[in-house]
């Protein structure tokens, strides 16, 4: 969620995978969102763990993007286009293992136009003049026979502006009014901004309100999708007027 202020970016806890297409919820604890300077990164993802016997492919957000953020940290161009690029770049490399499953038919957890990785970077560039936000990620092409990358797309740069991926069923029902979504997302609200507050309470409370607003709809997809997405909601967000940046759970 961006505001004048500064933006807030949430992910929940909960990795889930599918066996022989049954939703299996797999790890728990899990950090999707990290920050770095005046760029935010997250990720809403299935792949976990080891995948292949023998293994061909090992992927784990976390030390994915630690090692992606290590580098670009000597990168000369930190824009948030130039690091959505690299992205990008990075994720082509990574999931050519699945593109030879898929033209063998040996990976069968996910069917024509799934998808396997979404990934958001959301910032600033270093004058904290506009804000940015890009969406990109991989699914399986129409058939079924590779992968379809998809190259970063930038939303409008307005704010305040709202924005999610991922499981929001739910999420999509309380912000059009149907109850009983939108009472158990102000419950959640009101429980969050209070920690919010106390957690960092020199922050604009517009931004406090941003990041409440983020856990608080995390949270109501849980309560009604808890196959698929965890209670806990880590938050990282960028304070544009002392360009800071900061990360929660909640």
């Amino acid at each position: 969620m961006a505001v004048d202020e500064g933006v807030a970016v949430g992910a929940d806890d909960l990795i889930y995978g599918l066996e022989s297409g049954v939703v299996v919820p797999m790890f728990t604890g899990v950090r999707k969102v990290f920050v770095s300077d005046n760029i935010i990164i997250a990720s809403a993802q299935l792949i976990s763990a080891r995948l292949g016997n023998p293994v061909v492919l090992e992927y784990q957000f976390k030390d994915w993007i630690s090692e992606f953020i290590r580098r670009q940290r000597g990168a000369p161009d930190k824009h948030p286009n130039a690091i959505a690029a690299a992205m990008y770049q990075k994720a082509r490399q990574t999931f050519k293992p699945i593109e030879v499953m898929l033209e063998h038919g040996a990976w069968d957890n996910q069917g024509p136009g799934d998808r396997i990785v979404s990934y958001v970077v959301a910032g600033y560039p270093k004058t904290f003049v506009d804000f940015h936000l890009f969406e990109l990620g991989a699914e399986v092409n129409a058939d079924g026979k590779g992968l379809q990358y998809l190259p970063p797309r930038r939303n409008p740069s307005k704010v305040p502006q709202a924005f999610w991926l991922g499981e929001d069923a739910n999420i999509e029902k309380a912000m059009a009014g149907v109850e009983p979504f939108v009472g158990v997302r102000k419950r959640h609200w009101d429980d969050c901004v209070t920690r919010v507050c106390s957690l960092l309470p020199g922050t604009p409370s517009a931004l406090q309100d941003a990041v409440a607003s983020v856990a608080s709809l995390i949270k109501l997809e849980a309560q009604f999708n808890p196959q698929k997405v965890g209670a806990t909601a880590n938050i990282a967000l960028i304070d544009r007027t002392c360009k800071k940046v900061f990360s929660v759970t909640l």
